[in-house]
């Protein structure tokens, strides 16, 4: 993965103005009659005094004439004050970011060890090993390799079979007739989840990293050709599409929100023309504590094959697509 950065022009995304609030500095005078100032106020004499009232238009509409002396009387008005203007600059930048893909087989040296043996009805085998990678921030047409979570270096795994067998045989003067055996068995495998799928991993870190704020809504829909399942062991599972495919996004989803599930609803639907005896149409609909998530499965699409998952944050949002 590759990021740039590209810093938008500067803006003024606020302004509040000292005018709102600062009132002018004058001086307004009333004349008054002398008697009613007292002796500490400052006389400005004059011979006449002339009231005009005029109306919007400016047409003098009374006039009010006096001869006698009078003095101008300052209103008690502001005559100082002091105001700021606020302003909030912003700025809009573009972050680009370009994900390369490798889709191929990685040959890795490998260890392993198997031991298998009996005892009585019961036969066992189980093997592990470990394998090792010594540049794993390399990959073929993918500049940066060090993003999100981590590639290992070693990894081990491990595959177990236990089975008990019950075998009889039936006689008749000494002569074998038939040997009966019934068995049983228990395997245990490990495998890897979908979450740890490139862009899955990806938009996990984006979430952990807290770009997007807190998650809002998770959206993934997948249209794909799952038929190839058809005569194969899969084909037996009631529900094919949620119980084997789908479990890696419930992972994916719980790995975004945590417990924050409050209810689930799903609902499973045959495609018009399939032969396949299980549903291959899925959704899933869930209600969460602040948000919101639905995963559709489409798995009996030949056409139009995509995966596309969205990622609502309460600052942004992250959208991956990529094909199946």
């Amino acid at each position: 993965m590759d990021q740039s950065f590209e810093d938008g022009d500067t803006f003024i995304s606020k302004l509040r103005l000292s005018n709102q609030d600062f009132g002018p500095l004058v001086f307004v005078g009333v004349p008054v009659n002398p008697d009613l100032v007292s002796e500490s106020v400052t006389e400005n004499r004059s011979t006449a005094v002339q009231v005009l009232v005029a109306d919007r238009d400016g047409v003098p509409k009374f006039v009010l004439q006096a001869s006698r002396d009078q003095t101008v009387v300052p209103v008690g008005i502001r005559t100082f004050t002091s105001a700021f203007d606020r302003l909030e600059l912003s700025q809009i930048g573009d972050r680009q970011t370009v994900i390369s893909r490798f889709d191929g087989i990685a040959y890795l040296p490998t260890v392993e060890v198997l031991r298998s043996g009996s005892r009585g009805n019961f036969s066992y085998g189980w093997s592990g090993g470990a394998w090792w990678n010594a540049s794993p921030n390399v990959s073929p047409n993918v500049v940066r390799n060090d993003f999100g979570d981590v590639e290992k270096k070693l990894g081990l795994y491990g595959n177990g079979l236990l089975s008990w067998s019950s075998t009889k045989v039936v006689q008749e003067k000494n002569v074998v007739k038939r040997v009966t055996s019934h068995s049983t068995g228990v395997r245990l495998a490990v495998n890897q989840n979908g979450r740890w799928a490139p862009h899955l991993s990806y938009m996990r870190e984006v979430v952990r990293a807290g770009l997007i704020g807190a998650v809002q809504s998770v959206h993934v829909n997948l249209h794909w050709d799952h038929t190839w399942t058809a005569g194969t062991p899969f084909e037996n599972i009631g529900d094919l599409v949620l119980y084997d495919f789908g479990i890696h996004w419930f992972d994916f989803v719980s790995s975004l929100v945590g417990d924050r599930a409050r209810r689930i609803t799903a609902t499973r639907a045959f495609a018009v023309g399939q032969t396949m005896r299980v549903p291959m149409l899925a959704q899933v609909l869930l209600e969460l504590e602040g948000g919101q998530a639905s995963l559709v499965f489409d798995a009996h699409q030949r056409f139009g094959a995509r995966d596309t998952t969205y990622v609502g944050g309460s600052q942004a949002a992250s959208s991956v697509t990529v094909p199946v």
